[in-house]
């Protein structure tokens, strides 16, 4: 229940407007979420749990409803596939994993999002909020990692 909690405290923290005027600095909260706990207890984020969260996402991100609900549906499943993977790997080539996971996320939302609206949207807002969520996994990491330890063990 916890991490439910605090997911959802966190998408909506990425709602706040920016402290500096023009900018928009903060990540993609759900996917760096998803990132996490599917990664290391997937038990926690079912993908019913991921698509009401998706929505959520859309909510506060203003894409169209259900747009981000199936990305992160799509995503989680394909982390849930490779998991086991992705978690014997260091630190660092676990980032750099994220950061490419990242990347076919935000292009394909941005496509979704372009074909929705019928027109190219810019691009530089995408790029930015990916450089962003590359840029605050490390720190979504080490916030996270005091929780996972208050639950049980994996079996």
């Amino acid at each position: 229940m916890l991490p439910a909690v605090v997911g959802v405290v966190m998408v909506l923290f990425g709602a706040l407007p920016s402290l500096i005027k023009g900018y928009d600095l903060f990540p993609h909260m759900g996917l760096l979420l998803c990132c996490f706990w599917v990664m290391h207890y997937p038990r926690v984020w079912p993908l019913w749990f991921v698509f009401i969260l998706g929505l959520a996402q859309d909510t506060v991100t203003g894409t169209a409803l259900g747009t981000q609900a199936f990305l992160l549906m799509v995503f989680c499943a394909a982390i849930t596939r490779y998991a086991r993977q992705l978690n014997l790997q260091n630190f660092r080539l676990l980032w750099v994993q994220i950061a490419m996971l990242s990347a076919i996320y935000m292009t394909a939302l941005w496509l979704l999002m372009s074909w929705v609206m019928r027109a190219w949207l810019p691009i530089v807002p995408a790029l930015s909020e990916l450089f962003w969520t590359i840029l605050f996994y490390p720190l979504i990491h080490l916030l996270l990692i005091p929780i996972l330890r208050l639950l049980p063990p994996l079996r």
